[in-house]
């Protein structure tokens, strides 16, 4: 009887403590030692109380604040909808030894919170294998979806479910990523899913990644009409041989964030989405400033997806980042004439915009270096499920 009393009083302790305290005091993650970084190795930090059930991390890869404005003015919009959310900053996003990052270093910053140098996925520059924010949220119980408008075997979505030191064996990532069990995984790239004896495919040895995946349970999914009728997990979608390219068979990218986010969210545990916008990229290399401007509309519609589905349940996070801004655009104002200056064909170390909504979002606000986003996502995930089991526990 006295053991019961004891732990009555504890338990009530333990939820008065969660009640009235307005925020979780906690210690931010120590990046890796030897790694660069703009964040303190022991800042403090302290979670807000409410916190999300799910979070979906959406990436404009290459996407800079000119981008952007270059796409609101084309539109004739004050705004765009990632504008309008109501925590705003930026990144920083120099790779390992501060050199201007390609995009497997700086997914790698995102999904792990280390740097790392150009070219490696989820490994360290010592060659250390990083736990990313993917594999943290799968462990604690969330389930996990990584989709894109490029090949799922490219470098930002491989960085956030793989461990290579080469982001362009895109072969070995299909096949590690299938073996990580992710919930959903959907995008191009299914080129590199099928063996070279058959027609279309890109590797060059005969493993069928494809059979891989359905013994581990996966539905394969081809197009928009099948992504609409499917209603469980896991799911592997492959809408194209290789990136997507908007035809009418292919679900657009604000589609798939709505449809892979209420399947997420069907599990009460909560969920983790990463959302990439791969193109935006492809059109600035190019110096394709209409492509820049219907790619980046095309990623500002998925958000603006993501958060009327944040709103409609209240305990969804929308983050939007950039993994690097690409071609150094600039925008010149003549006598009321806008024209356009492209400075580079490659990345830039230009800050790059930072765009929050919901629960929890407010811990972003302002200027932070891009591995910011991974180690706080992962405190979030790990610290939550520390409150989660003191509280199942009572």
């Amino acid at each position: 009887m006295r053991k019961r009393l004891i732990l009555l009083i504890i338990v009530s302790c333990c939820i008065m403590l969660w009640i009235f305290q307005p925020n979780i005091c906690t210690r931010l993650l120590p990046v890796k030692a030897g790694e660069l970084s703009a964040s303190k190795p022991d800042e403090a930090i302290r979670l807000p109380r409410h916190l999300p059930r799910g979070i979906i991390l959406m990436i404009g890869d290459g996407m800079g604040f000119e981008h952007i404005k270059a796409t609101s003015l084309s539109l004739k919009k004050d705004k765009l909808e990632m504008e309008k959310m109501p925590v705003s900053g930026s990144l920083t996003t120099c790779s390992y030894g501060g050199t201007v990052t390609d995009s497997a270093a700086a997914a790698t910053a995102l999904a792990t919170g280390v740097k790392t140098r150009n070219g490696y996925l989820g490994i360290s520059s010592k060659g250390i294998l990083l736990e990313n924010v993917s594999e943290v949220a799968s462990r604690t119980g969330r389930r996990v979806g990584l989709i894109t408008t490029v090949t799922l075997t490219h470098a930002t979505p491989a960085a956030f479910a793989v461990h290579l030191h080469a982001r362009k064996d895109e072969a070995s990532i299909a096949t590690a990523m299938i073996l990580k069990r992710l919930d959903l995984i959907w995008g191009g790239g299914y080129g590199f899913f099928i063996p070279e004896s058959l027609s279309g495919s890109f590797r060059k040895d005969n493993t069928d990644v494809i059979k891989l995946a359905k013994n581990n349970g996966y539905q394969l999914i081809r197009n928009r009409s099948e992504m609409a009728q499917i209603t469980s997990l896991p799911s592997l979608g492959l809408f194209n041989r290789g990136a997507l390219n908007g035809n009418k068979k292919e679900p657009d990218l604000a589609e798939m964030t709505v449809k892979a986010a209420g399947l997420l969210a069907k599990d009460n545990r909560g969920f983790f989405l990463m959302v990439e916008g791969g193109k935006i990229d492809w059109a600035a290399h190019a110096h394709d400033l209409p492509g820049v401007i219907k790619e980046t509309a095309s990623f500002d519609k998925a958000v603006s997806e993501a958060v009327r589905f944040a709103e409609a349940r209240g305990d969804v996070m929308v983050l939007v980042v950039a993994d690097h801004e690409t071609g150094g655009l600039e925008l010149l104002d003549k006598n009321g004439a806008i024209s356009t200056v492209w400075t580079t064909f490659g990345h830039t170390d230009r800050d790059v915009p930072l765009y929050g909504y919901g629960p929890g979002a407010e811990m972003f606000a302002g200027k932070h270096d891009n591995t910011y986003i991974g180690r706080m996502l992962i405190q979030y995930f790990t610290t939550v499920e520390k409150y989660t089991k003191i509280l199942l526990s009572a």
